[in-house]
């Protein structure tokens, strides 16, 4: 024990006063696989305003929740969005599987809440269920 006293002593008088420097922020990992690909299928939705645009994001059997009243199948969620008003999801927050194939979004919209499930098929993300309230 006394020669690891002595050890620290003279290594902290050789080197000095150790600087107190503050820790350095530790950056996000850059978004890669499902997380990269739901940031894009995020963008797309929110860009998205027209039948055709639509189409491309919602799976034909999609189910979707609002004001009370559900709507199936592609074509009702998509008349059903389009009619709706504005429903853009900000300060989302996504848990994705294990297996990467499902996802689910909770996020803010300027009328309150939208939580939306979406599964991966052929590499392509699609609502399968939508629920904005």
């Amino acid at each position: 024990m006394r020669h690891l006293a002595m050890a620290a002593g003279l290594t902290a008088h050789l080197l000095g006063p150790l600087p107190r420097t503050p820790p350095e922020p530790i950056p996000e990992p850059p978004a890669t696989g499902p997380r990269r690909e739901l940031g894009a299928f995020l963008a797309a939705y929110r860009g998205a305003r027209s039948v055709p645009a639509l189409t491309a994001l919602v799976a034909p059997d999609a189910v979707l929740w609002t004001c009370g009243r559900m709507v199936r199948g592609r074509d009702a969620v998509i008349a059903r969005l389009l009619a709706g008003g504005e429903h853009t999801p900000a300060n989302v927050e996504w848990l994705i599987s294990p297996a990467g194939g499902e996802a689910l979004c909770s996020a803010e919209t300027p009328g309150g809440h939208l939580s939306m499930l979406v599964q991966s098929v052929a590499g392509h993300w699609r609502i399968v269920y939508l629920h904005i309230a």
